[in-house]
């Protein structure tokens, strides 16, 4: 495919440094932009370690990455998989020098990707950096932003002319570098002659309308250079307010499309079970945290007095000796809980989960350790290593999720648990009921994200009502009622507001 590309990135008027970094690849077809965040030590660091790893990947090794989530993501074309993998790969190695370099921690990156290939393009995002699609002298935004803005709107909880007086319109749901592992929005498109994507950050989109971006590149015929210069003087002039990041990419020639992708479908992807172990395999042997170079001034975590060795062997021989001088005097059964293990003891992983009381599985991958309890579970005091974690509740989905565990380190995780069945609740072109009316599931109003769910925060895209126990349940809206039965595992039951009606539609299995 022959492309045809330019960037640009500004500090802003308001910034006194720059912590977007972006990536031009050609010949990989890659192309990213990245909005860090973290303040002077770490915001740019983020940004610019993102780029660097995924334009670094070991091919041969990588290999294994990609043959891992080959059957995970069947929906997701091949260099899509391949690109989602490197980010989960880049933000994993993050996290990590966030782990070991305390003056790292709290940085992070959003990240909005394409990857040119064989007639199509895709479209990767984590945050609120956007790609547009400029297409027959009109704006087309591709990505979702990842922000609570996004999140009420989508909701019904805020309009669009509320967004200018909106104070949290900052506030990104999803980054890079700041979780363990990541989820990664994913979207093919199928490319055309002239197309023109553009990647930015919300330097520009945050200060400059879409109607303003449209009428510039318009503006510019083609003109990449002169366009991004544009965008970004624009973005100025409207307050530059924030760093400023520009990637445009014009497809010079139309290419036959090789694979089939659903242009109308944004994909979720994130890590499963034994991803991150592969991964975490791939960064120690290739890019160890230890060996990365870090900011002037970041230092790895002093050891404390306790974590030395030489400490911790005095400690214990004097525990040894008191113990063996108490134990001569005691009669025998009375210290059976005062254990070697209790002594070696290194970290703790504390598992919530919603909603409460699933059983909740600790089992260190090295030496078969395994201890269960039902959730809030507080697993206290267990050995440094890699711990696979597994909740299980009836009526839900099992999840697993991996955690190395550090000495010293107490990890705090929460697992929302997914029921197996499901009620897919959506709006028709009429609803025919009044927005403000709740919506009741066997005569409760359903709470969602802390509220009663309306008819107007179903919203255009739906909402999904989650239920646990199977049987019949009871639908209401105003004095319109449904009964739906729910009588099988993996169920969906689809369900429309249309004429002030409750209609259920054809049932649908759970991808």
């Amino acid at each position: 495919m022959i492309l045809e590309y330019s960037a640009k990135t500004d500090t802003g008027i308001k910034r006194d440094h720059n912590e977007d970094s972006y990536g031009l690849f050609p010949e990989e077809g890659l192309f990213l932009a990245c909005d860090g965040m973290g303040g002077h030590a770490a915001g740019d660091y983020a940004s610019k370690k993102v780029v660097e790893t995924m334009s670094s990947i070991n091919k041969e090794y990588s290999q294994k990455l990609y043959n891992e989530v080959e059957d995970m993501y069947g929906e997701v074309p091949e260099s899509g998989r391949r690109v989602a993998v490197q980010i989960m790969l880049a933000n994993r190695r993050l996290f990590r020098l966030a782990v070991m370099y305390p003056k790292l921690r709290g940085m992070g990156t959003t990240l909005t990707a394409v990857k040119f290939d064989k007639g199509f393009a895709n479209v990767l995002n984590v945050g609120d950096s956007r790609t547009y699609l400029f297409r027959n002298s009109a704006l087309k935004q591709l990505t979702v932003d990842h922000s609570w803005v996004e999140e009420m709107l989508q909701d019904g909880e805020i309009e669009e002319q509320e967004l200018d007086s909106f104070r949290e319109k900052n506030v990104i749901t999803r980054a890079m570098g700041t979780n363990p592992g990541v989820k990664v929005d994913y979207k093919g498109v199928r490319t055309r002659k002239d197309d023109v994507f553009l990647l930015c950050s919300d330097g520009l989109c945050g200060e400059v309308s879409d109607e303003q971006i449209e009428a510039i590149v318009r503006r510019g015929a083609g003109d990449l250079e002169r366009i991004s210069e544009d965008l970004v003087v624009a973005a100025k002039r409207a307050g530059g307010s924030d760093n400023i990041t520009v990637v445009l990419v014009k497809v010079k020639e139309e290419e036959p499309l090789l694979e089939a992708i659903n242009p109308n479908k944004i994909i979720t992807v994130e890590e499963k079970d034994g991803v991150l172990d592969t991964i975490d395999e791939y960064i120690d042997s290739y890019i160890p945290p230890e060996n990365t170079r870090v900011p002037e001034g970041v230092e790895r975590e002093r050891r404390k007095l306790y974590q030395s060795p030489i400490f911790n062997t005095l400690v214990i021989a004097a525990i040894f000796l008191i113990v063996s001088f108490v134990i001569t005097r005691t009669p025998p059964g009375d210290f059976e809980e005062a254990t070697g293990e209790r002594l070696a003891a290194k970290g703790d992983i504390l598992i919530r989960t919603d909603p409460a009381g699933a059983e909740v599985t600790v089992q260190r991958l090295d030496n078969g350790y395994q201890e269960k309890k039902n959730s809030p579970a507080d697993f206290l005091a267990i050995e440094e290593g890699n711990y696979r974690v597994t909740v299980a509740k009836d009526g839900y989905e099992r999840e697993t999720i991996n955690i190395f565990l550090r000495k010293g380190i107490q990890e705090s995780r929460r697992v929302e648990l997914t029921p197996r069945r499901q009620i897919f609740i959506t709006l028709g072109s009429n609803p025919g009921f009044d927005s403000t009316e709740k919506i009741y599931i066997d005569n409760e109003p359903y709470i969602y994200y802390g509220r009663p769910l309306t008819v107007r925060r179903v919203g255009f895209t739906g909402k999904r009502i989650n239920v646990a126990e199977e049987g019949k349940h009871m639908i209401r809206i105003a004095d319109k009622q449904k009964e739906i039965g729910t009588d099988s595992m993996d169920e969906v039951i689809e369900v429309k507001i249309e004429g002030g009606e409750i209609v259920i539609e054809d049932k649908a299995e759970t991808p």
